[in-house]
């Protein structure tokens, strides 16, 4: 989970968004189309959704390297892609503790950072 900068669950949502047409971000079959039903003025994107939401959608685990990523398309290694698939399963929940606790960890940080900030500023 390490090697992704954002988190799976944004991801399964533009996998979900995809089929819902709640943003014009995906209607019709072509930019030309979207252009002359003005898409943009009549609908919102889903990136303006996401980039208003960009931090919860970090993988606080990640770390930049430098090295390419080969997908392995061996059979064996195949799964479920359960956060999309299993979703509104009734019997199946994706839960994550651990990293709603590392998000809480997150945003404790940046806030002592900015507390941090606030009292350099001051005594400068």
């Amino acid at each position: 989970k390490q090697w992704y900068q954002r988190r799976v669950s944004i991801t399964a949502g533009i996998a979900q968004h995809l089929y819902s047409c709640l943003y014009g971000t995906f209607l019709y079959d072509s930019e030309r189309l979207r252009r002359e039903n003005e898409v943009k003025t009549k609908t919102q994107s889903l990136w303006s959704y996401v980039n208003s939401f960009s931090t919860e959608f970090l993988n606080p685990l990640y770390k930049e390297r430098k090295v390419c990523i080969l997908p392995m398309i061996s059979m064996r290694t195949i799964r479920l892609w359960r956060e999309n698939w299993m979703a509104y399963h009734p019997f199946y929940r994706f839960q994550d503790p651990l990293f709603e606790r590392l998000m809480e960890l997150v945003h404790l940080r940046e806030k002592i950072q900015s507390n941090c900030d606030e009292l350099r500023a001051r005594h400068q």
